[in-house]
């Protein structure tokens, strides 16, 4: 004889719990794969804030003693200026050492762009100031460091934002 109709019932019923439970934990499983995805792109885009924010403090560090040199004209100020300019350079190769998306890529290109300008800027301006004293020095100086500075904001803005 067959199996009694409470037998089958029972076992139908531990059959769908069974496959519901194996449904459950797969959806787990894969919720837990989506939370981890989400973990490594907010990771990401706070390591681009992080990154863009030490540039720029590395490089504000790095005006402030290109002027200190021009201003008082101490050896002292442009080793430390060279010093920080590594500085400088580990935190853009941090940056460009990440995954970027194609407007962050040219946004870092702008900004690499108007470092090097900077940087030659600021060999014009040790020349002017032995030539021309140290006014006409600090004017070839002016102004740039703050262009950076604003295109870095926007960086760091549009990270937080993805990250957001």
């Amino acid at each position: 004889m067959g199996l009694s109709i409470r037998t089958r019932l029972v076992g139908g019923f531990l059959l769908v719990v069974a496959v519901i439970g194996v449904i459950g934990l797969l959806a787990l499983k894969g919720l837990g794969e989506v939370g981890d995805v989400y973990d490594q792109a907010v990771a990401q885009y706070a390591g681009r804030v992080v990154g863009g924010l030490e540039l720029q403090v590395a490089l504000l560090d790095q005006v402030r003693a290109q002027k200190n040199y021009l201003l008082r004209g101490e050896p002292s100020y442009l080793d430390e200026a060279r010093a920080i300019g590594r500085r400088v350079r580990a935190a853009r190769a941090k940056l460009w050492g990440q995954p970027l998306a194609p407007d962050e890529k040219a946004v870092l290109q702008q900004v690499e762009d108007e470092i090097q300008d900077l940087d030659m800027a600021f060999q014009r301006s040790i020349e002017t100031r032995q030539a021309l004293g140290t006014a006409q020095a600090d004017r070839l100086l002016r102004g740039r460091a703050a262009r950076i500075v604003e295109q870095l904001d926007g960086f760091v803005a549009g990270a937080e934002a993805r990250a957001q």
